[in-house]
């Protein structure tokens, strides 16, 4: 089984882009990597557990795979040299597919991501059914070379919610380790924190809420933390 990660706050933290510098590159912005870094490690010092790369936040659907490893390997490059080795990284995913989603989950473990966080497929959402997303999960934690969280963002996923029962069945998959609960149901973070299940209560599925008002509550009910 894989390990989620280690309980604690999360940041998903924004993509940095430097000022064109010419027209050509108007519409497309160099990534400001010295900027990210200096974010990331401020993050780190101040006692943050970890960091979400190209999350919501982090604009993944605006970044290319060419994009995604370079920022990656430098974050991991230089958090490793400033003396922050193994330090959590979780790299996002939005994409519709499911080959496009293990392609950038390559990526990111290539370029020294633990965990990946993969956003449930939105674009059909009033045609997905609950079985469609369990097997949709299932193809990309089948092949994914890291454990996956399941980001649950119904705003951003054309009002796709996935159902406790599909969460319960999921978490019993080997790569599936946790996942990030961004809305404010605080019943779903119950029913999935203080499951019974075997891989749920022996921690081997940790559940994140999205949303920072929500830590203390998600807290008492067996939640492992907070992405936001």
């Amino acid at each position: 089984m894989a390990t989620p990660p280690p309980p604690g706050i999360y940041v998903p933290v924004p993509t940095f882009f430097s000022k064109p510098q010419t027209t050509a590159q108007a519409g497309i912005p160099p990534l400001d990597l010295a900027t990210q870094t200096k974010h990331a490690l401020y993050l780190a010092r101040s006692g943050i557990k970890g960091i979400v790369l190209l999350g919501s936040t982090g604009e993944s659907i605006a970044i290319t795979n060419t994009e995604r490893k370079t920022l990656i390997s430098h974050i991991r490059q230089e958090m490793d040299k400033a003396d922050y080795k193994d330090y959590p990284i979780i790299a996002g995913t939005a994409t519709q597919g499911i080959e496009d989603t293990i392609t950038q989950l390559q990526i990111s473990k290539d370029a020294g991501a633990q965990w990946g966080l993969v956003l449930a497929p939105g674009f059909f959402a009033t045609c997905i059914t609950q079985e469609g997303l369990k097997q949709w999960y299932t193809a990309i934690a089948d092949r994914s070379p890291l454990p996956i969280l399941i980001y649950h963002y119904p705003s951003v996923s054309n009002s796709l919610a996935l159902s406790p029962t599909t969460f319960t069945s999921l978490s019993s998959h080997p790569k599936i380790c946790g996942a990030k609960l961004s809305h404010g149901d605080l019943s779903l973070h119950t029913l999935l924190a203080s499951s019974p299940l075997a891989s749920m209560s022996a921690g081997k599925f940790a559940t994140f809420t999205g949303l920072g008002q929500q830590l203390l509550p998600v807290l008492t009910v067996g939640g492992a933390g907070a992405i936001d």
